[in-house]
């Protein structure tokens, strides 16, 4: 895709922002710290409450209404049961667009939107914020310049005690407890299978183990354990769960020559390498000079992608394709033998 710059400058733009929960509220903010003007904001209910800083701001009960007034892109940070229908309603009148992950709540929505967004390209980016995280870069170049040789193992670890993540809320009233909304650790930690298809591209089978095993008051899945083949490539383990303390995200990749190793919660990426005498620090958050915040990365690529300048990454099919991951793990976890990824493979336009 050639992309062609225009001559819009942010503040020309109009952005709808699609829901006003935790995500919302940080879009808003990025939105107007990027000197977005005409940010508006689409809620069920327009005269509720809002934070002070956006009492301003123009607010609708729906897309479509918000749509008349004229825009330019939209945002979606809605549960992902809704997200369908907003997207849906974007790819009718072509407008760009932003949506959390996961793209869709479960398989039979993915299904669907493909179909129609096979037939209408819409420009799309997928809220994966590590595509913008700087140790995501790193081992995503460490894998592409063979410095570890082969990579033959890669660990991908993810978790949180869900009570804890959002303390100030009843954790029984977020998407993330409730199947029918899209929730379930599988899908509300989809980052990691994406930062693997960043890295390696796409599994041939996956071994899954998909369940609800604490006592939490919720209907989804809280512990998560896949174990992806790549035919010419490395085993990877992924595990996801709602339990762990502390919050915890650790990727591991294990090379021929070597290991790298980034630790999120340390903000330390390591590597140790063959004939080396220890291990080597080759980033650390607390010693690099500042950068913006990933969501806010993200937002600067949408509008470059709404003003012309950027192609979409990640794109609609890395969202799809993701979601297609989790079902083949979900299938396996039913039928309690290794599936193939290639099924669930709508479309192959990877990273």
């Amino acid at each position: 895709m050639n992309v062609k710059p225009k001559s819009i400058e942010n503040n020309d733009l109009s952005i709808a922002v699609v829901g006003y929960g935790n995500m919302g509220r940080r879009h808003v903010d990025s939105l107007l710290g990027q000197g977005v003007n005409g940010v508006v904001l689409v809620r069920r209910d327009p005269a509720e409450r809002v934070d002070e800083a956006h009492a301003g701001l123009e607010r609708f009960g729906s897309l479509r209404a918000a749509w008349d007034g004229g825009l330019d892109g939209v945002v979606i940070c809605t549960p992902p049961v809704h997200h369908k229908e907003a997207i849906e309603f974007c790819i009718d009148y072509g407008l760009p667009l932003l949506t959390e992950k996961p793209i869709v709540a479960d398989w039979k929505q993915a299904v669907e939107l493909a179909a129609k967004f096979a037939a209408r390209p819409t420009p799309t980016v997928v809220g994966y914020d590590l595509r913008f995280a700087e140790p995501v870069k790193i081992l995503r170049e460490w894998v592409n310049t063979g410095r570890l040789g082969p990579i033959l193992l890669a660990q991908l670890e993810a978790g949180g005690y869900l009570p804890d993540w959002r303390p100030q809320l009843d954790y029984r009233r977020l998407y993330s407890a409730s199947l029918s909304l899209g929730g379930g650790v599988a899908l509300d930690l989809v980052h990691e299978l994406d930062s693997m298809r960043l890295f390696f591209g796409e599994p041939s089978t996956v071994m899954g183990s998909v369940a609800r095993r604490s006592n939490l008051h919720i209907d989804s899945d809280d512990v998560v354990s896949m174990i992806f083949e790549y035919e010419s490539g490395p085993t990877v383990t992924v595990v996801l769960d709602y339990l762990r303390r502390p919050v915890e995200r650790r990727y591991k990749l294990i090379g021929e020559m070597g290991t790298v190793t980034w630790e999120a919660q340390l903000g330390k990426v390591t590597v140790n390498e063959a004939g080396a005498s220890g291990s080597e620090v080759v980033w650390d958050e607390a010693a690099s000079q500042p950068i913006a915040s990933t969501s806010t990365l993200k937002i600067g690529h949408f509008l470059d992608v709404v003003k012309g300048a950027a192609s979409p990454c990640p794109n609609f099919w890395d969202g799809i394709n993701s979601v297609g991951l989790v079902e083949a793990a979900k299938s396996s976890s039913r039928s309690g033998r290794r599936r193939s990824a290639d099924s669930f493979m709508i479309a192959s336009d990877g990273p």
